[in-house]
């Protein structure tokens, strides 16, 4: 069951009996509660997909799984799901490793209550399954699951599943996270700071060559790559600015502004394939939205892609679009295209529609392409939510 809230004060209050959550998902069982997708508050479609693999996780393990194994199933099957709603914030992982104050797999479930970094604590717990399932195999974690549903306690859950200590298995897990590469992600952070120096001693040349070294560095920076993105925007370089956008919005998909501006300034640009591989993102952030469906319908239409063009531009109709008339004439022209004529014919008699224009006559574009949001970037705020 999931409960979809359009108040986030009601959301918060059925989840927690407070009126304000800072998390945008919850899972009590087989019960799913977070604010609705048309709030567009996040990203609805990683969201529900992360919540929705803590229901397979609870009812394996009775509720008994630890909160990082759960946590880190999750994220680990969300972002097999989506390659892009992974997490990229390495370097908190990294710092925890490289300082020493890495929590141990025993303790880590604290982390997610008590921590002063969330962040690392989703990254560690996604990092740990994914080991977990490359050195032992998806089918030992789904043993886990069933242990812990019959009473197993951490440690000899996991001396089971690896058929070693506890204190082997958390060695062998440090090993793997050191040979991951990490000084580049210290290096890029440095890079970042430098940046920052010289945007504020007005030197705009060095930041952006210090903006792109961190980048190259480490390419989901995205602390680098949204101030590089501002600083081409506020120098006029508006292509530049579209693919630093559009980078992040790969790498980050959570912004319904971001989305939409990307969406429609790579719309103006003549950007049919990017504005058709992005829209599905964009619609995962606000499914509301007219001007994306619009939007993605022309993209579609343009690449010969006329019945999911015929979906896009319906759906488009259902948001109260500003020129529903538009819309009309090229649903009409699609059906005809299909030798759907019923369709057709609907759509070319439908209140307020316009006649279709004389043989030869030129006409308006339609106001499809509405005003790019204000400049300016939000920052990035991942997803959490509560397993219970």
């Amino acid at each position: 069951v999931f409960e979809l809230y359009g108040d986030p004060a009601d959301y918060a209050i059925r989840t927690v009996g407070l009126p304000r959550l800072d998390v945008t998902g919850a899972c009590f069982g087989k019960v799913i509660t977070s604010q609705a997708p048309t709030n567009a508050a996040f990203n609805w479609g990683l969201v529900l997909s992360h919540e929705l693999a803590h229901v397979f996780a609870l009812q394996l393990s009775r509720s008994r799984v630890p909160l990082w194994f759960t946590e880190g199933l999750s994220e680990m099957e969300t972002a097999r799901l989506r390659p892009e709603w992974r997490r990229h914030d390495d370097r908190a992982l990294w710092r925890a490793l490289a300082g020493g104050h890495l929590p141990s797999l025993a303790s880590l479930s604290r982390s997610f209550v008590r921590g002063t970094d969330g962040e690392a604590a989703y990254m560690q717990a996604a990092a740990a399954l994914a080991f977990l399932e490359q050195r032992f195999g998806f089918a030992k974690i789904r043993a886990a699951l069933v242990a812990f549903g019959r009473g197993g306690v951490t440690g000899a859950v996991l001396a089971t599943l690896a058929g070693q200590s506890l204190e082997d298995l958390d060695l062998a897990f440090r090993q793997y996270l050191g040979s991951r590469p990490g000084r580049n992600l210290d290096e890029s952070a440095r890079q970042v700071q430098q940046a920052v120096a010289h945007l504020h001693s007005g030197d705009h040349d060095s930041a952006e060559r210090e903006l792109r070294r961190a980048i190259e560095l480490d390419p989901t920076e995205i602390d680098a790559l949204v101030m590089l993105a501002q600083l081409l925007g506020d120098a006029g370089r508006t292509a530049e600015k579209l693919a630093v956008q559009t980078t992040i919005l790969r790498l980050e998909p959570q912004s319904a502004r971001l989305a939409k501006e990307v969406l429609l300034a790579s719309a103006t640009a003549g950007l049919v394939g990017t504005v058709a591989e992005l829209a599905p993102l964009a619609t995962f952030i606000d499914p509301a939205d007219a001007d994306v469906y619009a939007t993605q319908g022309r993209a579609l239409a343009a690449q010969g892609r006329h019945r999911e063009a015929i979906r896009a531009f319906e759906r488009a109709l259902l948001f109260s679009p500003a020129d529903p008339d538009g819309l009309h004439r090229r649903l009409a022209e699609l059906f005809d295209r299909i030798g759907d004529t019923r369709s057709a014919a609907s759509h070319r008699h439908e209140p307020g529609a316009p006649e279709p224009a004389a043989a030869g006559a030129t006409r308006k574009p339609p106001a499809w392409v509405p005003q790019l949001p204000a400049a300016g970037l939000p920052p990035v705020v991942r997803p959490r939510s509560i397993p219970r």
